[in-house]
């Protein structure tokens, strides 16, 4: 939609080549994703027909067992596909959020944020499936890709939500903070004293001035 609303427009002829390139893989990603919710269906149904295995005899309980940790390896397969489908969304996210069109740029946000979502969300699937399964090698294995995944999403949401320091608060942490003595009027007769009165209006006059030197209007 982001693109859409981008490409031919003349305020972002420069970008448009890039719009378009990302176009065609993130429909490819939704599409990918869209069969993913067959394949979690049929993968969770795969472990709810082992579980009606019969279990009488020591070979019926053998096979039963094998058919659950199958069926659990498919449920870790499919959500773990699903977090890496997912995350391929961020770059494409960024790139609408730094240099789409600026109207809809709280709709590319909104969407890097259920993309983020959909990533750690589909991980915790994998980890809860991954506490029933025994095979030590193949939880070893899934528990460092989810580590690597974990990671790379936490460096993404520091591009994303890292602001710069903002004028007003450089003016604070560039003050030392105010002295709001209380004169001997202000105590016995319960009003401010006039000169820190004085000192408060100064106060925010300065931060006033200093704020709008730096470009941000109060």
């Amino acid at each position: 939609m982001v693109a859409g609303l981008t490409i031919g427009k003349k305020k972002y002829a420069e970008v448009e080549e890039e719009m378009k390139k990302a176009v065609a893989p993130m429909h490819e990603i939704c599409e990918h994703l869209l069969d993913d919710i067959k394949r979690d269906s049929e993968s969770f149904d795969l472990y709810m027909q082992a579980l009606t295995l019969p279990k009488e005899t020591e070979e019926e309980k053998a096979a039963r067992t094998k058919a659950m940790q199958d069926g659990l390896k498919a449920a870790v397969a499919v959500p773990l596909s699903v977090a890496k489908r997912a995350y391929e969304v961020m770059p494409y996210a960024e790139v609408m959020v730094t240099k789409g069109n600026k109207t809809a740029v709280t709709d590319a946000l909104v969407a890097t944020m259920m993309a983020r979502t959909a990533v750690l969300g589909a991980l915790f699937n994998v980890k809860i499936n991954l506490e029933s399964i025994k095979d030590e090698a193949f939880v070893e294995e899934t528990a460092k890709e989810v580590a690597v995944i974990e990671k790379m999403l936490w460096h993404t949401r520091k591009r994303f939500w890292h602001r710069p320091v903002s004028p007003r608060a450089q003016w604070r942490n560039e003050k030392k903070p105010i002295d709001f003595g209380f004169s001997r009027r202000f105590r016995v007769r319960g009003g401010f004293c006039k000169s820190r009165s004085r000192r408060i209006f100064a106060r925010r006059k300065e931060r006033k001035e200093y704020v709008m030197q730096k470009g941000e209007n109060l």
